[in-house]
């Protein structure tokens, strides 16, 4: 769903202890941190394997999202198309997006089947769904940072053994924790994006 900027605008005002518990969740206890030269990302891993990848798609140009993946373009704010490998021992995938300035989680997908590639721009695939964001929908909400302000999304893409029921989280960031807790394999990539 599409949203206008001065709705999201009602949404901004979060205070310094949701950040910190945002990178909290996505740093992992008992993590190792990796960091590839190719794109730039940081994966984060159990330590069982690391063998996953995240990589941004063609939403991203030098790391930086599309207008069109983004609340200021209102027509479009269309889900980014990524690509992904070494799910192969996955049974199912899960994907987080979280604005590492304020802690918002912007999106919240699951039921991705375990050997997938990548996800294409503006599509759910087949068994997928959305679960609800910090702008109370359950779907994707772009980047939309305040005029001028540059700010960092991390987009995590969970490995998982058996499907997580999302139902009983009070709140986004709690359901993110769940998909954390529950993964066995999970790998981070950064993207930014600049309001005009």
């Amino acid at each position: 769903m599409n949203r206008g900027l001065a709705a999201r605008t009602a949404h901004r005002g979060d205070v310094v202890f949701a950040a910190i518990c945002a990178l909290a969740v996505l740093a992992g206890c008992g993590t190792s941190a990796t960091t590839s030269a190719a794109n730039g990302s940081t994966a984060l891993s159990s330590g069982k394997s690391a063998k996953l990848t995240l990589a941004l798609g063609s939403s991203f140009e030098d790391g930086t999202f599309k207008r069109a993946s983004t609340c200021q373009d209102p027509d479009m704010d269309y889900s980014p198309s990524l690509s992904f490998a070494g799910t192969r021992k996955s049974r199912t995938l899960a994907i987080t997006m979280v604005d590492l300035a304020n802690g918002k989680v912007h999106w919240i997908l699951t039921g991705l089947d375990g050997a997938a590639t990548g996800i294409v721009e503006h599509t759910l695939a087949p068994g997928a769904k959305e679960w609800p964001n910090d702008f109370n929908e359950a779907s994707y909400d772009g980047p939309c940072p305040p005029a001028h302000a540059t700010h960092r999304y991390a987009l995590t893409l969970y490995s998982l053994t058996a499907p997580v029921d999302l139902s009983s989280a009070k709140k986004p960031l709690d359901a993110v924790a769940k998909l954390a807790a529950a993964a066995n394999d999970r790998v981070e990539v950064v993207a930014t994006y600049t309001a005009t």
